[in-house]
């Protein structure tokens, strides 16, 4: 190798050049050089794509992990009536405090930006007061809040707990307050000291009226015992209002006496307010006749007229609700149209009626179904879209509309429809990002079966399966049953009741199928499969739509019929109990919060003895009777039940604890394998998240043990 200065060139530079004997290493050299060099971008950019790719590795989450993922608290978020901004609740978890806690979050669909509004607030009764301030109820009061300076406004606090509030006209609010206790009950209380009269002490609430949320002061409209304001009629109490300000109107639903043993007994009274100065304006008060068993849910944007939901000729608890519109422009004669659902013949959820139409959300099989109402015909909408409701939505002053939604592959999240000036909807937008953290959770698959009960009714239903799911498996079964009964499990992959009750995706990752039963009494069908689960045959008639299932399946060739189970809560508690106490079918049950003798929850739940008589068609005391054998489960335990877990609160006064109580005596009376859990300080649901990580974890250990020969653990910690 030689270097050589040959000479200067003309500009004064040397002239170099550069002598390589061995010009074939060099290259080699250079070649292997660069080999290297591209051989470690490769390596390089297969370990950036394999670090990508990981994010998307699916795994099962463990319960606390579950647990811990946020949620989207309301089923309603609330659009303001421009639709350029949207209030919404998620709930976090915090498990120092052991509580949930509910964050409120403002989108902005101007600036495409989310900000949080409030921390750790109850989400209560929200309306939109106008564009820029929001108002709602915490701890009993009035909140207003500025949503432009992004801080509270005013707080209303009143003597008692306001219950309900909604706008009324320009800067005006008229608001609902619970006074506790009646006219005499003051004096009852300060002589005789803290004593109640079961069904007979009076509930007591005042109308109020803030005619502007900007200054402090309200007047009362009705208050009962104050003589100089408008009084209602003897008896009466109020248990909702609606209001009109374009006509000047109030409309109150009132009962005669105790809300939860007179629901069906309503009374329709309309406040008029009249002019006058601000603090003494008048008041003449008149009846609207609308039809018994009926209630004013709202009125037209003109005050001309008024929606009636009514329970029909012969209420029941189960009953379709009808929606009439009555004339409200006449006041010496009202005029009612027939039911505006007598065709669609589905239960309605959320009605909304403003500028843009009357608007309602309903039970639709295993989904939400929307439509909006003109000139009294049902029009479904957003009818091409994959995603639906939750169960409720909001809708702007134009025809926005915004609400929780999903399907079986996407989890919850906050969407929004934009109209068009032609009455076309955009497709949807998501405006949250709820599904960032559970990504990678492997939620199975799903379908949906239909098949017939053993006495052929037509039944719907939803199965769950492993993703890694082989048809030629024999897999273990476990019904997964809803509360209600008139309700629905719908197609979503993320469900509350899977995230706090039942751990449906661990079960899942143990190769266990869930299957979700819409038996008859579910909502979504129409009335008469609703109010098919009466008489004699109640719980019967839940067994013959589960054992119709195992037929069902079993012809697919994948259930093991030796390794089934159930589990269901309230209702689904009660059924739960029934199948085991009256069919051998099943390995193990779960009972969670439910019934397990009529007797005891008519007489001792906070609601009266008409609730139960609707479905068994006589009396629930009359313990001595075919019925009541027929359709308690403890009047059919034997040593041949299947072994029992019984999950109950310990304050429920839904499903009171004495339920629980004589089915876990009976059960170990007959020397069935039972264990009892008592959740101290908890209702007929979940009340913190280590209530909830009890729940799943105990439903974990009893059905791995029983359906794959598990441990029966219950206190080991190192849960999936």
């Amino acid at each position: 190798m030689n270097l050589e200065i040959k000479k200067v060139n003309a500009s004064g530079h040397f002239i170099i050049r550069y002598h390589n004997p061995f010009p074939t290493i060099i290259s080699f050299n250079i070649t292997i050089f660069k080999m290297i060099i591209i051989i470690g971008f490769i390596f390089a950019f297969l370990f950036i794509n394999l670090l990508s790719e990981s994010e998307h590795f699916q795994h099962s989450p463990d319960i606390t992990e579950m647990i811990s993922k946020d949620y989207l608290s309301s089923d309603e978020p609330v659009i303001s009536p421009n639709g350029k901004k949207i209030i919404y609740f998620i709930r976090k978890v915090n498990w120092d405090r052991n509580s949930f806690e509910e964050n409120c979050y403002l989108y902005n669909e101007k600036t495409r930006s989310t900000k949080i509004l409030n921390k750790d607030m109850i989400n209560s009764n929200v309306r939109w007061l106008d564009n820029k301030y929001a108002g709602y109820i915490r701890k009993g009061q009035i909140h207003i809040y500025d949503t432009v300076r992004k801080k509270p406004k005013k707080v209303f606090s009143v003597n008692g707990e306001i219950k309900a509030f909604e706008p009324f006209g320009n800067n005006g609010i008229i608001y609902l307050v619970d006074m506790k206790r009646g006219a005499n009950s003051g004096i009852k209380y300060n002589f005789y000291g803290n004593i109640e009269h079961v069904e007979e002490d009076e509930e007591k609430a005042a109308i109020c009226y803030i005619p502007n949320f900007r200054k402090s002061y309200a007047l009362k409209i009705f208050d009962p015992g104050t003589e100089d304001l408008i009084q209602l009629p003897p008896g009466l109490t109020i248990k909702s209002f609606t209001t009109s300000a374009e006509s000047n109107s109030i409309y109150l639903n009132c009962i005669p006496g105790n809300s939860h043993i007179y629901w069906k007994k309503n009374l329709a009274i309309r406040i008029s307010i009249g002019p006058g100065p601000v603090k003494n304006f008048q008041r003449t008060l008149s009846r609207i006749p609308i039809p018994p068993h009926s209630e004013i849910v709202c009125t037209s944007p003109d005050g001309t007229s008024g929606l009636i939901r009514s329970w029909g000729k012969n209420p029941k608890i189960f009953n379709r609700d009808r929606l009439h519109i009555i004339d409200l422009s006449n006041k010496s004669e009202y005029t009612l149209s027939e039911d505006i659902l007598s065709d669609l013949d589905r239960q309605p959820i959320s009605i909304h009626w403003n500028p843009s139409g009357l608007f309602i959300s309903y039970w639709d099989g295993t989904k939400i179904g929307l439509a909006v109402i003109r000139d009294r015909k049902i029009l479904p909408i957003l009818t091409n879209e994959k995603i639906f409701p939750r169960l409720r939505f909001s809708v702007s002053n134009n025809g926005d509309l915004s609400f929780v939604g999903g399907n079986r592959k996407n989890c919850f999240n906050i969407f929004m429809a934009k109209i068009d000036k032609s009455g076309n909807y955009s497709p949807l937008k998501k405006i949250t990002k709820m599904d960032t953290a559970s990504k990678q959770w492997d939620w199975g698959t799903s379908e949906i079966i239909k098949w017939e009960s053993s006495d052929g009714i037509l039944l719907e239903g939803i199965l769950r399966k492993p993703s890694n799911f082989d048809p030629k498996r024999k897999y273990p079964l476990i019904f997964l049953v809803h509360g209600g009964p008139m309700w629905a499990d719908l197609e979503f992959c993320e469900d509350k009741t899977e995230l706090y009750y039942y751990p449906v995706l661990q079960f899942l990752k143990e190769d266990i199928l869930i299957f979700k039963p819409n038996y008859r009494g579910s909502r979504g069908y129409g009335e008469f499969f609703t109010s098919a689960k009466t008489g004699m045959n109640m719980g019967l008639f839940s067994l013959w739509d589960l054992e119709g299932a195992i037929s069902f399946l079993s012809k697919k060739g994948f259930i093991d019929r030796n390794r089934i189970g159930c589990m269901g809560w309230s209702h689904g508690g009660y059924i739960s109990a029934f199948v085991a106490t009256n069919s051998e079918m099943f390995r193990a049950v779960s009972v969670g919060g439910g019934t397990s003798d009529f007797g005891i929850y008519a007489s001792n739940n906070e609601i009266s003895c008409e609730v139960t008589r609707d479905f068994l068609g006589d009396n629930p005391l009359k313990r001595n009777t075919e019925l009541y054998k027929a359709t308690s489960p403890c009047g059919n335990i034997t040593p041949f039940t299947a072994p029992t877990l019984i999950q109950h609160g310990e304050i429920d006064q839904v499903s009171p604890l004495h339920n629980a109580k004589e089915l876990y005596r009976g059960l170990k009376e007959n020397g069935v394998p039972v264990e009892f859990f008592i959740f101290k300080r908890m209702g007929h649901g979940i009340s913190s998240p280590k209530q909830a990580r009890a729940l799943l974890t105990q439903n974990y250990v009893w059905f791995t043990h029983y359906l794959k020969g598990e441990k029966l653990d219950f206190l080991r910690l190192n849960r999936p």
